[in-house]
């Protein structure tokens, strides 16, 4: 629970790698939490915003923006969401946690071209952008 009492809050960039990282560390490949897709921020999947939103919607999460007309937001657990974190925590293994503390460690205090430069090492997949390109009206 110690995690769970008081974590910092997280912006939207690193809740996404450091998703990605724990998803490549706890599931195997054909067993993937999230479907990341390579992009020219790194990983990045959907469904990680849509489970920060189903957070925000169950009370659990507190978002705030980064700054007024930004898209960036950070994202912080609140008491329930403290309270859910404890009862989870009492119920997975010790690894699994272990896990989790592991990737928001390394993503909280990094900047982002430090993250980015750990998932192209150790996922090369990741290091080309798909990103669609803009039309350029040829």
């Amino acid at each position: 629970s110690r995690r769970c009492n008081r974590p910092p809050p997280m912006d939207q960039v690193r809740v996404m790698k450091g998703m990605f990282l724990l998803d490549q560390t706890l599931f195997s490949s054909d067993r993937r939490l999230y479907r990341f897709d390579a992009f020219d921020h790194g990983p990045m999947s959907g469904d990680v915003y849509r489970d920060l939103d189903v957070l925000k919607i169950g009370q659990l999460i507190d978002v705030t923006p980064m700054a007024p007309g930004s898209y960036g937001r950070t994202y912080v657990p609140n008491e329930a969401g403290r309270q859910v974190c404890a009862r989870i925590e009492q119920s997975k293994p010790p690894e699994q946690l272990q896990a989790v503390r592991d990737a928001a460690a390394y993503v909280t205090p990094r900047g982002l071209d430090e993250i980015l430069d750990r998932i192209s090492q150790e996922n090369p997949s990741f290091a080309v952008s798909t990103a669609p390109l803009a039309p350029t009206g040829d």
